[in-house]
């Protein structure tokens, strides 16, 4: 490896680590350190309004809308497919001045907890397992696999295959980039809570 692609390869990983670092500290100071539900899922209600809104657009738009719909947009589909990103900033506006009140007035964070106020905890459970299951197996998958695909595309471009670590070569293949982006974007949402992903 020359020294031009390392320093490309040591810039990229150096930036990563500062986003973790970064995001997982400040999550980690003052209100919404994650001592209970409220504190993880509305970051201690400590978080600006402004701050709220970048984060919900943030939350809802990843390699889905940079690789899948933009291809869908430059097929036959045109602008048309750009629609279904109008409508959710309309849904998440009306979400959050009619319903959002309503929701944090009662004490309800999440979906399934209110379900389980409305109805039961069956419904609870069965909301949550659901969501996960879908989830895990539509959204995550294609979002993990369509964000590995470009750092695949561009380790190979370096002819970076694999790396060492503690003597272990680890392999920089499409399967073990996508583990890597899963268990690292899991642990920091775990760790960080909704003040970390803000």
């Amino acid at each position: 490896m020359n020294f031009a692609v390392f320093c490309d390869v040591a810039v990229f990983f150096l930036f990563l680590i500062a986003v973790l670092v970064i995001g997982i500290g400040m999550s980690r100071r003052g209100k919404g350190s994650g001592e209970n539900s409220e504190s993880y899922f509305l970051a201690g209600r400590g978080l600006a309004w402004w701050l709220i809104g970048f984060s919900l657009i943030a939350a809802n738009i990843s390699t889905e809308q940079f690789v899948g719909m933009s291809g869908n947009a430059a097929d036959y589909i045109g602008l048309a497919v750009a629609s279904y990103e109008w409508i959710a900033a309309l849904s998440l506006v009306i979400v959050g001045f009619v319903f959002l009140p309503k929701f944090l007035k009662a004490g309800v964070y999440t979906i399934p907890q209110f379900l389980e106020t409305r109805y039961n905890k069956a419904a609870r459970s069965l909301m949550a397992i659901t969501m996960v299951a879908v989830l895990i197996c539509v959204n995550i998958a294609v979002i993990i696999y369509s964000g590995a695909k470009p750092y695949s595309d561009l380790f190979r471009y370096y002819e970076l295959t694999s790396i060492t670590i503690a003597g272990q070569v680890i392999p920089l293949n499409l399967t073990v980039l996508c583990w890597i982006m899963g268990i690292l974007a899991a642990t920091y949402v775990f760790i960080g809570g909704l003040k970390a992903c803000a």
